[in-house]
């Protein structure tokens, strides 16, 4: 388990990385908290003890590098010119990228303003260059001044579904342009650039709303945008908790408010570990399928992203299925290739026989042909998708597969 060291005169942060040998951390711990043990014992052991310790030990799901660019947009958020500066140094000891630590300070900009964040800019960018790097860094913007609000569009509704058109479409005719900026600058001028992935991008949004506190309805919308793109509820709590000692109980738990509203806890909730069996398939299960994907399938299912180098065009995903799980009708207008990899599953093209899947097989799916693809009755099911065509693959999800044509498919196939 990584461990937080704290010196409380700087307020500097730092994980001892994987390997680092306890007498290194027992040596770091005594140089860095000398000067507060001298003259404030009592803080000192509590927050040892605590804030820096015991808090930080509560989950595994965020590494250290991830949990150092949180804090650094925490920071950011609470206006902690001094906690920022030793965020910065803990993050640049963890690995964070020159790119990666700008990128947090640029999404900070829509969420916590430009009069909050310009100061933070100008005394990263001295750090930088006394670590010897060059400014300005390699560009990291993909869009133009034509394809800023289309591109952004298209991002929010990747993120947040459907209710983008709705709350589009419901906006009064003289804020209108409000959502517009959103859709350009929020979306298009930020959440469109590399450097960061979606998925990091939103926690550090979840970040910076919490650290602002007084914006819940943001934080609300937001929860749901991480569990879309794959951050669920523990990855949260786990996030949360962690910030907690920069930024106090009562925004911590006005926080875990949001998170219980939009995510309530559920003791029937299954768990991969408990239900999935071993060794399905040589592929990770990943954590439950998003939203924006699930209510488009009948069951549980479980979503791994496999490819993480977006400029190879090849987007792989393993997908799990518990028996009985399937999903909708649907087609792509790009194709879609799916290589059984664990247990027994079906296919089925719109006027065709459904096919039994067993691992090994491949189906070759052509653009625009209606179909759908599961588990059986009686076995959990893992495919491979990947994606062709990928920069103009859309899906066009379609009715359910009800349980009399799903049964009547698995019937023909056992």
């Amino acid at each position: 388990m990584k461990h937080f060291m704290l010196s409380c005169l700087t307020a500097t942060l730092i994980f001892s990385a994987p390997g680092l040998n306890e007498q290194t951390n027992a040596q770091n711990n005594m140089d860095m908290n000398k000067e507060l043990l001298k003259k404030d014992p009592e803080l000192e052991e509590i927050l040892r003890n605590f804030a820096f310790d015991e808090a930080m030990q509560y989950g595994n799901k965020i590494d250290a590098k991830t949990t150092s660019m949180l804090a650094m947009a925490s920071c950011i958020a609470l206006q902690s010119h001094t906690m920022y500066n030793e965020m910065l140094e803990s993050a640049w000891k963890n690995g964070v990228t020159p790119v990666e630590i700008k990128e947090v300070l640029y999404h900070a900009v829509p969420y916590a303003g430009m009069g909050k964040t310009l100061d933070f800019i100008t005394s990263t960018n001295e750090f930088l260059e006394s670590k010897g790097v060059e400014l300005p860094l390699e560009e990291q913007s993909t869009t133009t001044t034509e394809t800023r609000f289309s591109k952004g569009l298209e991002t929010q509704k990747s993120i947040f579904g459907e209710q983008i058109d709705k709350m589009r479409a419901t906006a009064p005719d003289n804020q209108k342009h409000i959502q517009d900026y959103l859709s350009a600058n929020c979306f298009g001028d930020y959440y469109t650039r590399t450097g960061l992935d979606i998925k990091t991008r939103e926690a550090i949004t979840y970040a910076i709303l919490i650290s602002l506190g007084g914006c819940e309805p943001q934080v609300k919308g937001h929860i749901a945008g991480n569990l879309n793109v794959g951050n669920d509820k523990e990855y949260l709590l786990e996030a949360t908790t962690r910030l907690l000692p920069l930024i106090g109980y009562p925004k911590t738990l006005n926080a875990i408010a949001c998170l219980n509203e939009v995510a309530p806890e559920s003791n029937n909730t299954k768990t991969i570990t408990d239900s999935i069996p071993e060794n399905l398939s040589a592929f990770p299960v990943g954590g439950p399928n998003p939203p924006v994907n699930s209510k488009f399938f009948i069951g549980q299912s479980y979503l791994a992203q496999l490819s993480k180098e977006k400029s190879l065009n090849c987007p792989i995903y393993n997908v799990t299925f518990e028996p009985g799980c399937r999903n909708n009708w649907h087609s792509h207008t790009g194709g879609q290739i799916l290589i059984a990899v664990g247990g027994k599953g079906l296919y089925q093209e719109r006027g065709k026989e459904a096919r039994l899947l067993m691992p090994g097989d491949i189906v070759e799916i052509a653009p625009n042909v209606e179909h759908w693809h599961g588990a059986t009755p009686d076995s959990w099911f893992s495919h491979l998708a990947i994606e062709c065509n990928p920069q103009t693959n859309k899906n066009t999800w379609l009715e359910a597969v009800d349980d009399a044509w799903y049964l009547k498919a698995a019937g023909t196939n056992k």
